[in-house]
């Protein structure tokens, strides 16, 4: 398994929760630039958490199509996503009473 990791820290967590491990190779790297890969290097690609932090529609594309580019032909791709704006569709559909609940400033 190769990790592509943005955020140091994360990468720092990730290294030692996988020490030990010898099929976990890791790097620090943007779902957006996966150039340290060729072309067509693997099964499956998990796109995990990129796309709940990039807020343009041409970073998001840029970090699929740097997925598709490096998975194998016939590869699986899985990708997830959670909008910048459920929380307020949750608090809508949940009722405002929840929003004051969980406020910092209360």
């Amino acid at each position: 398994m190769t990790a592509v990791e943005l955020v140091g820290n994360n990468l720092e967590i990730l290294r030692r929760n996988a020490a030990g491990l010898e099929n976990i190779t890791s790097y620090q790297g943007d779902a957006e630039d996966l150039s340290l890969f060729a072309d067509n290097s693997f099964d499956a690609v998990l796109v995990l958490g990129p796309m709940y932090h990039l807020f343009e529609k041409a970073e998001q594309h840029r970090a699929l199509d740097e997925a598709i580019r490096v998975s194998k032909p016939g590869g699986v791709i899985m990708a997830a996503f959670l909008s910048v704006y459920s929380i307020m569709y949750k608090f809508q559909l949940v009722g405002k009473n929840t929003l004051d609940k969980c406020s910092p400033l209360r």
